[in-house]
């Protein structure tokens, strides 16, 4: 169960949405995940300890369990997640076509503004860890020789996508886009 609540001050729920919308921003951009965002923010386990309970109560709604499935949604941090994916969805609707045209119009002034979103989660993470063991480089560089690789992948563009293509993309998009350093965009590019 999340452990910290948020205040349901107007000005906390403002600061939530901002960290959503914020988020929402660099999942529109190719290359920027929003997890990476919220890894930044120091709201990343917060938010992926309240989508696993969220997960949970659905798990009990398939199983029937609709006690089970009311008590799961009472352990959600609703303070916490409703402001930030309003926030997430207002960015996502508000700002697609513009990210669109300054990607085209700016785009070095835009990569370094990415550049820098990365570089900074990047240290955020490397504070994270505790002690860099040698399996923990051994690890960090199979995860950088993989992601190497996999980014080199490219595929043409799919003319009139079937609905498992859709349902598909957009499954590994969204598990894509809540993890630092994994662009969901960028997938959906390739």
């Amino acid at each position: 169960m999340p452990s910290e609540q948020t205040s349901m001050r107007p000005a906390s729920l403002a600061m939530q949405f901002v960290r959503g919308f914020c988020m929402g921003v660099a999942d529109i951009v190719p290359g920027v995940s929003g997890g990476t965002i919220a890894l930044i923010y120091g709201i990343y386990q917060r938010l992926v300890d309240n989508i696993r309970v969220g997960a949970g109560a659905l798990a009990q709604l398939v199983k029937l369990n609709f006690t089970g499935f009311v008590g799961r949604l009472k352990e959600v941090e609703w303070s916490f997640l409703v402001p930030l994916i309003a926030g997430v969805g207002v960015a996502f609707v508000s700002l697609s076509h513009l990210i669109e045209e300054l990607l085209h119009d700016y785009p070095e002034e835009m990569a370094g503004l990415f550049l820098g979103l990365v570089a900074a989660s990047i240290i955020i993470a490397y504070k994270q860890v505790g002690a860099w063991t040698t399996e923990a480089l051994v690890m960090a560089g199979a995860v950088t020789v993989i992601a190497f690789v996999l980014l080199g992948f490219q595929s043409g563009a799919v003319e009139s996508p079937s609905a498992w293509q859709w349902f598909g993309a957009g499954a590994i998009a969204i598990c894509a886009m809540i993890l630092p350093g994994i662009s969901g965009s960028f997938l959906l590019l390739m």
